[in-house]
């Protein structure tokens, strides 16, 4: 945006101006910068879904859309997690905060914690008025801890699941015996022993 400054009617009325018009710009330093809420991200494996956020510090004069893009990295789409690009919408607000969810693909093999980036993409429409801020890159980390059994993590060949029955659980049974039922989810080719104590 610009506008002229013009220069007239000069006291005393000897005095000769030269260049009497000025051009003045004004310069659009209102700037937005969408930065992630936080730069790392860890997930547990099972859990199924990665949360990513994304903030804008100013408000805007109108709405804007930026996508989120993931980029692989020790974590591959699509073996770890689904990867691609997700749209997300800024209303007008202050401190609005835009947030997706990312599919974690679980497995049955122990894995070491693997990693993979988020990145904002701003349109062209938006060039110069929306910027990437600190930090423009959001690490999301997926970390196997293994299958959880009632609470109980199964690493090794060999696991504990606790049961406890209460007193007051064995009386309305009736009985000083209990059945249990056990449903094992894994490859055809691994076998189990169950034994109890």
């Amino acid at each position: 945006e610009d506008f002229q400054l013009v220069l007239i009617n000069p006291s005393p009325s000897g005095v000769i101006i030269t260049g009497d018009t000025i051009r003045i710009v004004i310069v659009d330093d209102d700037v937005t910068e969408v930065t992630f809420e936080q730069p790392s991200y860890t997930v547990i494996e099972n859990d199924g879904v990665a949360r990513v956020c994304l903030t804008k510090d100013l408000e805007s004069a109108t709405q804007f859309a930026v996508d989120l893009v993931t980029q692989d990295g020790t974590a591959t789409s699509p073996g770890d997690y689904t990867g691609g690009t997700q749209p997300v919408t800024f209303e007008t607000a202050e401190d609005d905060v835009q947030c997706i969810e990312i599919t974690i693909i679980p497995d049955n093999d122990r894995e070491p914690i693997e990693c993979f980036n988020v990145t904002p993409q701003i349109s062209a429409a938006n060039t110069g008025s929306v910027v990437p801020g600190v930090p423009s890159t959001a690490k999301v980390c997926i970390e196997d801890v293994g299958q959880r059994v009632n609470d109980t993590i199964i690493e090794g060949p060999l696991f504990t699941v606790p049961i406890h029955i209460n007193k007051e659980d064995q009386i309305m049974i009736g009985s000083d015996r209990v059945s249990l039922c056990y449903k094992i989810h894994g490859s055809p080719s691994r076998w189990f022993n169950l034994v109890t104590d």
